[in-house]
């Protein structure tokens, strides 16, 4: 759907939730232009938001692969994240029994033991580490890689990369309206009115 499409159903509950406009009218600029402009304004940080926010199980995923760059050193991978990668949902190196969807990041208590091979994670027990935080400096690190040569292009995952508003498949569209209707209306100082549509926003995500 394009984003004229979705800023027009946003347009839609807002209508539904303020009868008359009431509040919305700001002299000298008309209802429609005005929420049109916020709505416009939101749309990118509520598509963000969403695939942040949401169920990976109800989101696009894709696939997480190894690429140049990567070390492989003391049976620990050490693997860049693609550019358009915003939160990986899950990695399982071949030699793994179980995939990982849980990571732990430099200020978790788990990551001190991650230095010492007798406490780290194991093929049995693996562990992923969300090391990047910065825009050019993403990856994450693997324990343990014991017994497995990486090799370009292998797939070791999944994960969500950062989409533009016409890509948001059908079954999101519902609740990245309501996402943003709770943040124009947030905006305009409706606090109860957004709160409801923070609610309703969530409530849609269970019915994905």
């Amino acid at each position: 759907m394009d984003a004229g499409s979705i800023i027009n159903k946003v347009k839609t509950k807002l209508d539904e939730l303020t009868p008359f406009n009431e509040g919305l009218v700001v002299t000298d600029i008309s209802y429609t232009d005005l929420t049109y402009q916020y709505i416009a304004n939101v749309l990118d940080e509520s598509v963000y938001d969403l695939l942040m926010i949401s169920p990976v199980g109800i989101l696009p995923l894709t696939d997480l692969i190894i690429i140049p760059g990567f070390t492989n050193i003391d049976n620990v991978l050490h693997e860049f994240l693609p550019d358009d990668c915003i939160r990986v949902a899950s990695v399982k190196l071949p030699v793994w029994n179980r995939e990982v969807t849980k990571f732990i990041t430099p200020e978790s208590v788990n990551y001190s033991l991650q230095s010492n091979k007798w406490t780290r994670g194991s093929v049995s027990r693996p562990q992923v580490v969300l090391a990047g935080t910065s825009l050019v400096d993403k990856y994450i690190d693997c324990y343990s890689s014991d017994g497995y040569t990486p090799a370009l292009n292998d797939k070791i995952g999944k994960y969500v990369k950062i989409l533009s508003a016409d890509l948001i498949p059908a079954n999101l569209i519902d609740p990245l309206t309501w996402l943003m209707a709770s943040k124009v209306l947030l905006i305009f100082e409706k606090e109860k009115l957004s709160e409801f549509a923070n609610k309703e926003f969530q409530k849609s995500l269970m019915l994905r």
